[in-house]
């Protein structure tokens, strides 16, 4: 990235997404300041990653934007409203004393109020921005580190759009990208779904940066081609790849010459544009795709999660996500731009929303215990172990926060034992052993790696891995 890496002025020395990727790249620990007329956001990273997210001035607290989405009634709002007054503590604080949210619901809710802070930001024009490379003061209650790239991809394809994009790729349309090995190494450890994953599976190096973004013709396509090239993950050819699979005689052409003297020659040509003509196919295939999407639409209020998948009741992880990724590919709304009835584009998002729904469920562990145990499929004792497991967890992330590693530690590993294939438990099991007192950096170190064998998206876990082998 060529700017100023201390300070400066937004879209004029650095971009957003540009100071994103720089810090991710960077591992930054510390503060970006970004200030425009009275406005101030401050986002808190470590190691690269965007921790907290503080604004001035806070337009709308935790607790009004919960009651604002309906998680709270208005009469709740006033409780802790008057609570906070009363005790005069956080509104954090207050929200888990009054049991409105507990710990594992609060750093969710902590992380999306960061991630709408930050990309309320993609849309300034103007400002400036500054590091700071201490964090003076850690917050109290800080949310899970949240994972730049998507956030990036979101706030491209929401505020700059795709003409935009467009623009800022404009020196590499003509040309023809292909994997770096660092890029294919970054890539394979990101999740099946990932956008980023999903769009550099067709980058080959035998179609140009413009076939490709045409092809998909979303502007998510292009934030994630433009994501590539700034982090490195891509290099550019002049000519393409030859792509040895391909048929020899696909692109050639013959003329069919007539002896008898007659027209036919000149009918071929208008014969041949007639056959290639997309037109009446592409709306042949629309009007196809429509009547999928409302019936698959219809058919999914009554299916459960495994029906709208497609999928048998005993599907391994993996095939839940293949089964998901080939759905996202063909009804993701960013994959339905060319859909303009509004009936079929609101069916279409919410199928998308269903199917969606249904591999967050079946893609976590213990949350498809609990779905199944729901359905029928699972016994009363599987439930029972998996309430017991999580409250022991949630009592010790509050430990953890006070200090008490070696009180977490006596939570964590009943935790573990009775639902083993939860990520989180092991992940916090694995941080406890690295901060207690003496440690036990093998031992944290094993845990927080199943952890990310059990869930790669786990960016906790990650970063929290990282300082454990950084330490030894």
């Amino acid at each position: 990235m060529d700017f100023d890496f201390d300070f400066g002025e937004l879209e004029t020395d650095a971009t957003l997404p540009d100071l994103l990727v720089a810090l991710y790249q960077g591992r930054f620990t510390g503060s970006l300041r970004l200030s425009r007329d009275e406005e101030l956001t401050r986002i808190r990273f470590e190691r690269g990653l965007p921790t907290w997210v503080d604004c001035e001035p806070e337009l709308t607290s935790l607790g009004e934007a919960l009651a604002q989405a309906g998680r709270f009634s208005q009469p709740e709002f006033e409780s802790l409203s008057s609570y906070m007054r009363l005790r005069h503590c956080r509104e954090e604080v207050a929200l888990i004393r009054l049991q409105m949210l507990s710990p594992k619901e609060l750093l969710v809710a902590l992380r999306d109020r960061s991630r709408q802070r930050i990309l309320a930001c993609f849309g300034w024009t103007s400002g400036d921005y500054e590091l700071e490379g201490t964090v003076r003061t850690a917050p109290e209650h800080k949310s899970p580190a949240l994972d730049p790239l998507p956030l990036v991809i979101d706030g491209m394809r929401k505020e700059w759009g795709s003409e935009r994009i467009h623009a800022a790729l404009k020196e590499h349309l003509d040309r023809y990208p292909v994997p770096t090995p660092t890029g294919t190494e970054f890539l394979q450890k990101r999740a099946d779904d990932d956008p980023l994953r999903l769009f550099a599976e067709a980058v080959d190096g035998t179609r140009s940066l413009a076939s490709l973004t045409q092809e998909s013709g979303t502007a998510g396509a292009l934030a994630s081609a433009w994501l590539l090239q700034a982090l490195g993950w891509v290099r550019f050819r002049p000519t393409p790849v030859i792509d040895l699979h391909a048929d020899p005689t696909a692109n050639l052409e013959f003329e069919i010459t007539v002896a008898d003297g007659s027209d036919a020659n000149a009918q071929a040509p208008r014969e041949k544009a007639a056959a290639d003509d997309p037109t009446p196919n592409r709306a042949a295939a629309l009007d196809a795709l429509g009547q999928e999407i409302l019936e698959r639409h219809a058919q999914s209020a009554d299916a459960n999660h495994y029906q709208v998948l497609g999928i048998a009741s005993d599907a391994d992880m993996r095939s839940v996500k293949l089964a998901y990724i080939q759905l996202a590919k063909r009804f993701h709304p960013d994959a339905l731009a060319t859909v303009e009835q509004p009936e079929i584009r609101q069916a279409a998002n919410q199928l998308f929303a269903r199917i969606a729904k249904a591999h967050n469920t079946l893609s976590n562990a213990a949350r498809r215990k609990e779905y199944d145990a729901a359905l029928g499929g699972s016994s009363a004792e599987d439930a029972d172990r998996l309430g017991q497991a999580e409250l022991a967890y949630r009592k010790a992330e509050i430990l953890i926060r006070a200090g008490n590693f070696n009180g977490a530690e006596e939570l964590l590993r009943p935790a573990v034992e009775l639902w083993p294939d939860e990520s989180a438990y092991w992940a916090a099991l694995g941080w406890v052993l690295y901060k207690k007192s003496p440690p036990d950096l093998d031992q944290a170190r094993v845990h927080l790696e199943h952890a990310l064998e059990l869930d790669p998206e786990n960016a906790e876990a990650r970063e929290h891995l990282d300082r454990v082998r950084a330490s030894r």
